[in-house]
């Protein structure tokens, strides 16, 4: 009896670590991933637009995405990770066809799919029961 309960315990301590680890992660990376944006925005909001500066900036962001994604996607619905790639795209199509009051609306968008995200993989305990 006493060991069964030591293993309980056990994998039950995994758990918990492992969802705080993930966690801690999660919040982490979709935060960098939020500042960036915002950054990017003030930038498109900027009357004296550098637009080398914008396309080099959306790179950035889209290539450590696709570096994330994969970590991500362990355990982060693949159907969130995917609005967020989809608003990314749309941001970048902006800035390339020079419409950046468009580009901000979709960064905007794409701000709020994060703050969703993170809402829905927060540890909290309306989330456990």
């Amino acid at each position: 009896m006493k060991k069964e309960l030591v293993i309980v315990i056990i994998v039950i301590s995994f758990i918990i670590i492992g969802h705080v680890t993930t966690q801690k992660k999660t919040v982490k990376v979709l935060g960098e991933f939020e500042e960036s944006l915002t950054n990017l925005k003030g930038k498109m909001l900027n009357e004296y637009l550098d637009k080398k500066d914008i396309k080099n900036d959306i790179e950035k962001i889209n290539d450590r995405w696709n570096e994330e994604f994969d970590v991500l996607a362990l355990y982060i619905e693949h159907s969130q990770l995917e609005k967020i790639e989809q608003q990314l795209i749309l941001v970048q199509t902006y800035i390339e066809i020079e419409d950046y009051n468009m580009g901000v609306v979709e960064i905007d968008r794409g701000k709020n799919i994060i703050g969703n995200i993170k809402v829905e993989n927060s540890y909290r305990m309306v989330n456990i029961f």
